[in-house]
């Protein structure tokens, strides 16, 4: 049995490796290795005070930073669950990766197909116009793009309902310092509720805090 090396030859290979590694490496920048705790994630759902723009991207950026490994992870949950009800769809996704894979991988540079030359955008358009065609022809396009929708409709809800906490809030800081950028908002960001899984919350009551003063003697 050949192994990807034999297939490939050594410096393709390494090339192959070396941008693997790069592509582990943003994905660690990221954080997706840290999962929250998913009695955490399923908790605590309220719709925002009001949706304006500015309030409702709050909660989807620090929401998106606090659970996007469980985002990945449950967007996985159910292409798996699809394609495992699914076989036809199996074979036709693996037969467009396998052309791809032949066509990008194991023939790099630019193909000669008749008269004309293909490179590495051109294969990859054609791969793409391949694999459309492939999809409609077994019936399984229509499907695909339910499964993903389906995905990014679960996600958006969660984004959009899932209340934050002082928890969320610092998660959100660290990883916009660790990324470099700039914190999108002010001190003042954070909702009231209770988060039993972990963090503080900043619902606080805020009705018994005057201080009574001692009357002079």
């Amino acid at each position: 049995m050949h192994s990807i090396r034999d297939v490939l030859g050594p410096a393709k290979t390494e090339e192959l490796l070396d941008q693997l590694h790069v592509t582990y490496e943003k994905m660690k920048t990221l954080g997706l290795k840290e999962l929250q705790p998913w009695d955490s994630f399923f908790s605590n759902f309220k719709p925002p005070k009001t949706w304006s723009r500015e309030d409702v991207e709050k909660r989807v950026v620090t929401n998106f930073y606090q659970f996007r490994t469980n985002y990945v992870l449950l967007s996985l949950g159910v292409v798996v669950l699809s394609l495992v009800t699914s076989p036809a769809l199996i074979m036709v996704l693996l037969l467009c990766a396998g052309m791809w894979f032949y066509v990008m991988v194991v023939k790099p540079g630019p193909i000669v197909v008749g008269e004309n030359e293909y490179d590495e955008p051109k294969k990859a358009i054609a791969c793409g116009g391949a694999t459309l065609v492939l999809l409609m022809l077994f019936g399984q396009l229509l499907k695909l793009l339910g499964i993903f929708a389906l995905c990014a409709i679960l996600v958006g809800l969660h984004l959009l309902f899932r209340q934050r906490n002082m928890k969320s809030k610092f998660t959100r800081l660290a990883e916009e310092t660790k990324l470099g950028v700039a914190t999108m908002y002010g001190g003042d960001d954070l909702e009231g509720g209770h988060d039993v899984s972990g963090g503080v919350s900043s619902n606080i009551d805020m009705g018994n805090s005057t201080a009574h003063r001692r009357p002079k003697q």
